[in-house]
């Protein structure tokens, strides 16, 4: 007897506590063309996504009924996606910042008068966000995106310590081991995919108060919620699939028979270049350990589960599309929000088909239900130069690159920080010379004054 067809939980998750970025968007972007290839994605009941994630996650769900209709379809969604590799999202966040900052500094010395000036870098993330997502509130999404996957955006609430989330719905924090729900229809999509992802200290929290929400007044309690990447408590995203599978099972349902969690995180990196002697980077190591500790366990965990298929970007396999060499440099690809290169996106896009491929064939919930057929998906748009090349272009990918947040010179606010620079530099050294010169010409002036009169008093000869 034929067994059900299995339904999946595709939960994109971030283990370690750095945050993917586009990397992580990539990379969950070859596991969602496999589903798709091995007509599953239309199984898909729930996505809970921690961090860079949630990017992912969110166009996931807002182009629904694209990714589930025609190859052509299909294409046009995962274009969409694709695109974020020029858009410069970190880039476009710190020229604006740093523009603004004169007038950010006068907001928080004069709050009374100048709040509402107050943007800094994670309201700058957020208006990119809502750039990118048209400025959809939740409920426009789950109107416009109707049969798709419920999804849950997950943050750490700063002031509780807990863990939050946001679905189609409502915002949804975890109080004595029960998720209790707000009604937060009018929240913008933005502002929960900001909250996910704005990882500390990067990104200062993001401050979510009853007037975002559109829910009835006096539902939250009296104070405002700053809430900062979900990363911080649940590096993994377990503990969040543990509490909605509790809460759903109060309700007479569950989880799906497979979950499988995307992992794209950056690995615990050694650090030679330091003696920790400064107390703030031995603070900062302190807490990255215990982190990293805290992602090993959870993991273990993960693994020892037979429904749950880990899909992880450090799995090095030798009989691979990919050489072990190019999946290390690809493992190694920097999690940031800056501009990727096309070796880059194809890399990561490959990787995550082939490592998701290979974990659903050892499952027997997919292998017994599921024929894989080539016609549900078109050839990626981007292709894999030779491996040569590849290796040539991947082999500096995992350095964060702060320089090139200034070298985008399609926006006009570059040239402008450049052209202030210039002025900074410029102007001081024109205006010493200047200087220098008046004083110059004033003491030639007042010698010649002194000269004439001397010529003045000095008898005539007859």
């Amino acid at each position: 007897m034929a067994r059900p067809d299995p339904m999946i939980d595709f939960a994109e998750l971030d283990p370690q506590n750095s945050g993917g970025g586009l990397r992580a968007t990539f990379f969950h972007l070859g596991v969602i063309r496999i589903l798709r290839r091995l007509n599953l994605l239309h199984k898909v009941t729930h996505v809970i996504s921690v961090s860079g994630g949630s990017i992912a996650a969110t166009q996931l769900v807002r182009h629904w009924k694209l990714y589930t209709g025609t190859p052509d379809q299909f294409d046009a969604a995962q274009s969409d996606l694709l695109s974020l590799r020029d858009w410069d999202i970190r880039g476009n966040v710190l020229r604006r910042a740093l523009l603004w900052w004169p007038i950010y500094f006068l907001s928080l010395r004069f709050p009374q008068y100048l709040s509402r000036l107050r943007v800094g870098r994670t309201e700058l993330l957020n208006r990119e966000y809502d750039r990118y997502f048209g400025g959809l509130t939740l409920d426009g999404l789950r109107r416009s995106s109707e049969g798709s996957p419920q999804f849950h955006l997950v943050s750490t609430n700063l002031v509780t310590g807990s863990i939050c989330s946001f679905t189609k719905r409502h915002y949804v924090i975890a109080e004595d081991g029960q998720l209790k729900p707000y009604s937060a229809e009018l929240t913008k999509v933005s502002m929960a995919v900001t909250a996910s992802s704005a990882f500390p200290p990067v990104f200062p929290p993001i401050r979510f108060d009853e007037s975002m929400t559109g829910g009835k007044s006096g539902a939250f309690r009296g104070y405002s919620h700053f809430l900062t990447d979900g990363g911080v408590y649940d590096n993994t995203g377990y503990e969040s699939a543990a509490l909605l599978e509790t809460d759903l099972k109060s309700k007479g349902t569950k989880l799906g028979d497979l979950i499988i969690v995307s992992d794209a995180g950056s690995p615990f990196q050694w650090r030679y270049d330091s003696e920790f002697t400064n107390p703030f980077s031995l603070a900062a190591r302190a807490s990255e350990i215990v982190m990293n500790r805290v992602a090993e366990e959870m993991l273990k965990r993960i693994v020892s589960q037979e429904r749950i298929a880990l899909v992880s970007i450090d799995d090095i396999d030798e009989d691979d599309s990919l050489s072990p060499m190019i999946q290390r440099a690809t493992s190694r690809i920097r999690t940031d929000l800056d501009r990727f290169s096309a070796i880059e996106v194809a890399a990561l896009v490959t990787h995550g088909e082939n490592k998701a491929a290979r974990q659903l064939q050892r499952h027997s919930q997919i292998n017994s239900n599921v024929t894989p057929s080539s016609t549900t998906t078109n050839v990626f748009p981007i292709q894999l130069p030779p491996a040569e090349e590849v290796a040539g272009g991947l082999s500096k990918s995992w350095q964060l690159r702060w320089w090139n947040s200034f070298t985008n010179f399609s926006d006009w606010r570059t040239a402008l920080i450049y052209l202030i620079a210039l002025a900074l530099l410029v102007g001081p050294t024109i205006g010493i010379t200047a200087a220098f010169s008046y004083w110059v010409k004033q003491l030639e002036q007042k010698s010649a004054a002194q000269a004439a009169a001397m010529r003045k008093r000095r008898p005539s000869v007859s």
